[in-house]
């Protein structure tokens, strides 16, 4: 074909000129570098005009093959190369026409490619989103309490149903980007996982902490991308990610930017919950089998997780209604992924004993075993400053999931056939499969998942867990020293074994037959409650035995015959926790202990001796547990949400009270942009920290403030107003206005019942508070009926015996006393003691209160008698619970002296 020379071709029938064109001029590069090479040339002298596209072809010296390298989308004369591999290259350029292809260009020049990796050149100013930074703070914060980066891949990597638009590695890495050195960074990131430095493809630095975005194996189609990025995702082992963090890498993420950007705005979405907040525990949140409050769990049954904190997360408005029917359930976890599931979501299980899909179980005492859920040791100052007491810590994940999304229900998997694992739980359904619905990670907030999160439970523990009386079985099934790959123990295992077998049970028994049929079978209860006892019949080898422990919390079973002779000579041994008084004549024995603290119990068979230690051994762990909260807030701003979720110590610390609320308002505004939010939150907290000092004037305006927030914000009949009101109300009680206390406290009750269902406990709360309004305004009347009213919710809300009922019945006797009633008054403070005597150790001082209160009735009734014995049984207990100079002491001695 002749250059130059205009011709007639026909194009779907149609004639249209053309003019052959002659070859592209050579081609020169500028910019040249590995990431980044501009190759530009010089149009065809003549019929430039009818070339459509250019293909570029390239060669460097180390293979001499030419290869075509890129072909441009029009005929601009230029292109942008990246990828190239370093060293000599050349290239030649080929033009496209309707007729076919032009004469190749000349051949370039050698132009050295050089790997151009400067920080500078890539560093972006463009501003994160406020929904990216509060997720980048939290991963950051996430990597300084766990040194562990947060890893995070995206379905469409796994998933060959979904095209894999774009194939992006995003990297936040814990450095200021001045001192940030790129080209040390790619080249120690590759030589781990055995990448070329070239498959990576840099974006963009964004200034500040570094986050990095690139792209890998951008050349390569979906089809031959998809199996390479899924092999870098099967090596991001633990110890890789280990060895990530030493790089400081905080966060890593691979997929398409788009599902990035998603997964942080649902991040952003995840708020906590401060109001239901639980502790339970005997005082606090207590029920025995299962609980019977009127709401569809899916007819699963729901029992006390007793020892533990739940931390609360807000889910939804409405939550009752959406999520009518779905069942409780928990997921053990390791301490480093707590967190790390609430930000990027939960994997199905690699371990698939019944199939895939992710594992839970009903049973909190299952979830917690080590294999599921970590025993951390409290070792370092900044995790000493979240869990001030206690030296382990568990977490395990609270749960929602529908029946229908339940798979499987099947046996346990740990070995423990022989053993009991949850008194309430048969071992044969104690694992649930949960459909994943073929996804690799199951994020919470998606509005389809098959489970929800619903809350982070806690325990701390002052011993190891593994020596617990309901962690007995652990013993029994499946337990290591593999802390790669299954148990977490927080010790090493022989440690552990050896406290284990070397017991801090003791019975002591001088006349004891230990081939005797019943103190044989008295053991072997015992054992199945404790399962580890030392046996002594001799005294001064017990006490030795005793001393030799430190920082130990022992039980002792004393027979009746020598309690009188040792208890004197062995009470003040710190380490003894509870004494347990094993005998025939309980009257007798009985009267002598209450000069002894420590004697728990005395008991004349062995059920009463097991059932005693279970209830004291389990009271002795909730010792450990940390009351802390930030009620004050509510809502939490997702921002610094996952910093308070674990650092709720606001409370907690003294300090220059202004200074400390305009340093923490300061930092939430470092990391929100909710300016509303963060003035909220300034007067809401100094409010209450002005009404727990007095200062009622100040409190009042500082939540008037936030109400007005509050309701420019919220909904009307949103729960933060009824809670506002409440605050308003507790300050107003406290200057003794009790008018408008009663007024705020009603509104708070008009909002209370419009947003949470008839039966919420909280709506108890608020009838109590109207309650004491009235009573203290001397209208008995109406504080009566507000309190029974309170009363009839807790009977539908909570178990039988619980001890919120026996305040509300205390509460009443009060009120009946007041209005004169008192055979009326008599019978409810007798209610109140029947179900403290059932649920509380025989020395709590809600005991000696309802002794106390029903010897003022007997005293107003003439009783005087009955009077005198009920408040020295309150002064026994009062003596024996509290310091020898709390005020209560000496109440009690002036009732009996009146009497």
């Amino acid at each position: 074909m002749n250059k130059g020379v205009t011709t007639i071709l026909y194009q779907n029938g149609i004639p249209i000129n053309f003019k052959i064109p002659s070859k592209p001029g050579r081609p020169y590069a500028t910019d040249a570098s590995c990431q980044h090479t501009t190759l530009s040339w010089t149009k065809p002298a003549y019929g430039s005009e009818s070339i459509h596209q250019y293909m570029i072809y390239g060669q460097n010296h180390l293979n001499s093959q030419w290869k075509l390298l890129l072909t441009t989308v029009d005929a601009t004369p230029s292109a942008i190369l990246s990828n190239l591999e370093e060293g000599q290259h050349q290239f030649k350029i080929q033009g496209i026409t309707l007729a076919g292809y032009t004469d190749e260009s000349d051949i370039s020049d050698i132009i050295n490619i050089a790997n151009d990796l400067s920080t500078k050149k890539y560093l972006s100013k463009q501003q994160l989103s406020s929904e990216e930074n509060s997720y980048y703070e939290e991963c950051k914060e996430y990597y300084r309490l766990t040194k562990q980066p947060l890893v995070s891949i995206c379905d469409e990597i796994f998933d060959n149903s979904i095209e894999l638009q774009s194939s992006s590695i995003k990297f936040g890495i814990d450095e200021d980007y001045r001192a940030f050195d790129l080209r040390d960074f790619l080249r120690k990131f590759c030589n781990k996982l055995n990448l070329k430095i070239n498959d990576i493809a840099v974006k963009r630095i964004q200034i500040g902490s570094v986050i990095l975005e690139t792209e890998i194996y951008n050349k390569l189609e979906s089809y031959d991308k998809r199996p390479r990025l899924k092999m870098i995702a099967h090596k991001l082992t633990d110890a890789l990610q280990e060895e990530l963090a030493k790089m400081n890498i905080f966060f890593m993420f691979m997929g398409s930017i788009n599902s990035l950007f998603k997964i942080q705005k649902h991040r952003s979405q995840i708020k906590l919950y401060p109001q239901y907040n639980r502790i339970y525990a005997l005082g606090y949140v207590y029920w025995q089998g299962a609980l019977n409050d009127g709401l569809d769990r899916g007819n699963k049954p729901y029992y006390c997780p007793i020892g533990w904190q739940r931390r609360s997360f807000y889910v939804t408005e409405n939550f009752y209604e959406k999520f009518k029917g779905w069942c409780i359930c928990y997921h053990g976890t390791k301490f480093s992924n707590g967190l790390s599931i609430l930000l990027s979501g939960l994997k199905p299980a690699e371990r698939n004993e019944h199939g895939d899909g992710i594992y839970v179980t009903p049973s909190i005492n299952y979830a917690c075993h080590p294999r599921y859920s970590e025993v951390k040791f409290i070792e370092s100052s900044s995790q000493r400053k979240f869990f001030k007491s206690g030296n382990y810590v568990q977490f395990a994940l609270e749960c929602r999931v529908h029946p229908n999304n339940i798979n499987e229900i099947a046996s346990e998997t740990l070995g423990a056939r022989g053993t009991t694992i949850d008194a309430n739980i048969t071992n044969d359904i104690i694992e649930w499969v949960i459909n994943h619905q073929n996804k690799t990670v199951v994020d919470f907030n998606d509005p389809e998942a098959s489970i929800v999160c619903t809350g982070l439970l806690t325990r701390v523990t002052d011993d190891h867990p593994g020596l617990l009386p309901e962690s007995q079985w652990w013993h029994r099934s499946h337990l290591c020293n593999n802390r790669q790959t299954c148990c977490l123990l927080g010790i090493d295992l022989d440690s552990l074994q050896k406290k284990y077998q070397r017991g801090d049970k003791f019975w002591l028994d001088e006349n004891m037959d230990e081939l005797n049929n019943d103190f044989s079978n008295s053991i072997s209860e015992l054992r199945q409650t404790v399962y580890i006892i030392e046996i002594f019949k001799d005294a001064d080898e017990c006490i030795d035995y005793m001393t030799q422990f430190q920082n130990e919390k022992l039980f002792l079973v004393i027979s009746g015959t020598l309690c009188h002779s040792i208890v004197p000579c062995i009470h003040d041994i710190e380490q003894l926790y509870s004494i347990y008084i094993f005998c025939g004549d309980k009257i007798r024995n009985k009267a002598w202990t209450t000069g002894w603290s420590k004697i728990k119990d005395v008991c004349v068979d062995i059920d009463a001796i097991c059932d005693a230690v279970r209830r004291t051994a389990r009271l002795c762990n909730l010792d450990s547990i940390e009351i802390t909260g930030v009620s004050s807030l509510n809502q939490i701003e997702p921002s610094f949400m996952y910093t308070q979720l674990i650092k709720e110590i606001i409370f907690e610390i003294t300090y220059d009270e202004k200074q400390a609320i305009q340093d923490l308002s300061e930092y939430a505004q470092q990391k929100c942009s909710h300016d509303r939010t963060i003035d909220e939150f300034k007067r809401s907290y100094y409010g209450l920290l002005k009404d727990c000092q007095g200062d009622y004037e100040n409190a009042i305006e500082f939540h008037k403030q936030s109400l007005q927030i509050y309701k420019t914000a919220l909904s009307s009949n949103h729960p933060h107003l009824a809670t506002s009101y409440n605050n308003i109300a507790n300050v107003y009680f406290g200057m003794g206005q009790y008018s408008k206390a009663l007024a705020s406290y009603e509104l708070s009750l008009q909002i209370t019942k419009i947003a949470l269902p008839p039966n919420d406990p909280d709506l108890a709360i608020t009838y109590r508070n109207i309650a004491t309004m009235y009573r203290s305004m001397g209208e008995y009347s109406k504080a009566l009926a507000s309190h029974q009213q309170s009363l009839q919710i807790k009977t539908i809300a909570l178990p039988a015996n619980h001890p919120d009922l026996a305040k509300s019945y205390d509460s009443i006797g009060s009120v009946y006393m007041d209005m004169g009633e008192y055979s009326k008054a008599l019978a409810s403070h007798e209610q109140a003691l029947q179900i403290q005597k059932l649920v509380l150790p025989p020395n709590h001082p809600d005991l000696a209160t309802s002794y106390n209160n029903i010897g003022v009735v007997h005293y107003r009734m003439g009783e005087y008698t009955k009077a005198l014995a009920s408040h020295q049984q309150s002064l026994q207990i009062i003596k024996a619970a509290l310091p020898e100079n709390h005020p209560s002491l000496a109440t009690s001695y002036n009732n009996i002296g009146l009497v």
